[in-house]
């Protein structure tokens, strides 16, 4: 999967009229959605504290999905096996569990990442 990054372009100045929404896609391929991780609804509870957890000796979160959009890519045009793995990257403190892949095509190697 390859990570497809969306950016809002406002009018330049002396534009009149809507921005508009521009994206790195080149090429043409599937555009699936990627579950890639939890976000956090609420606060933390204490282990115990939630009635039916399936673990009294855990602290609980409720979550819900975390999804985004990426074009689908045939293992077979990586160039390094790291490019398939995922990684877990997550920030407790932010309610942000996520699963992560650093693929870069060729083309867009050189540009900045985005993080939203």
């Amino acid at each position: 999967m390859a990570r497809i990054n969306w950016r809002y372009a406002a009018p330049q100045d002396g534009e009149h009229g809507k921005g508009a929404w521009q994206h790195d896609r080149s090429g043409l391929g599937w555009v699936v959605p990627i579950p890639v991780g939890y976000g956090a609804l609420g606060e933390m509870h204490d282990a115990g504290s939630v009635a039916n957890a399936r673990d009294t000796t855990t602290p609980f979160r409720f979550v819900e999905s975390l999804y985004s959009v990426g074009q689908w890519l045939s293992p077979h045009r990586l160039e390094h096996a790291e490019q398939l793995l995922w990684y877990a990257a997550s920030q407790p403190d932010a309610g942000r569990y996520r699963c992560c892949n650093d693929y870069r095509s060729a083309t867009d190697a050189d540009e900045s990442d985005y993080d939203f």
